[in-house]
């Protein structure tokens, strides 16, 4: 094989290692008093911390999660499917959070990354141990 081929191989590689599975489109959001509060964080792990883990709602891809990072999803009252993917070449599955979300509350979802992605509903004590900026953060 030339350097050409090799090339064109290596790039394929990467480019398969970096797909996920839920194409890009459009997540219903709440706007106003009428909504509950997500907020998807992951505190930082040494493991985890070159990684970014591809995330969804309802099987849209939302954005990527990074090492120490959160975000806050207001979605309306309804089941809805909040997931973290793992990526074509990576080892083991993804994980998701398929429940219930109530107007006025908040949901604490934690990711963790370790062989494999997780994701698990901790209480906002639980959080906040996590990740103490998060205070504060709905108001």
């Amino acid at each position: 094989m030339d350097i050409k081929g090799l090339l064109i191989v290596c790039f394929s590689v990467v480019a398969a290692g970096c797909s996920t599975v839920s194409p890009k489109c459009t997540v219903n959001f709440a706007d106003g008093p009428e909504a509950a509060n997500v907020v998807v964080y992951r505190p930082h792990a040494l493991v985890g911390v070159l990684y970014s883990t591809p995330m969804s709602i309802n099987r849209c891809r939302v954005n990527d999660v990074d090492d120490d990072t959160y975000f806050v999803y207001r979605m309306p009252e309804g089941i809805h499917r909040f997931s973290v993917e793992k990526r074509a070449l990576e080892l083991g599955a993804g994980a998701h959070v398929e429940q219930l979300f109530e107007v006025g509350e908040t949901y604490y979802l934690r990711q963790n990354v370790s062989l494999t992605a997780g994701l698990v509903v901790v209480s906002e004590t639980q959080a906040l141990l996590d990740m103490p900026r998060l205070k504060g953060v709905i108001k």
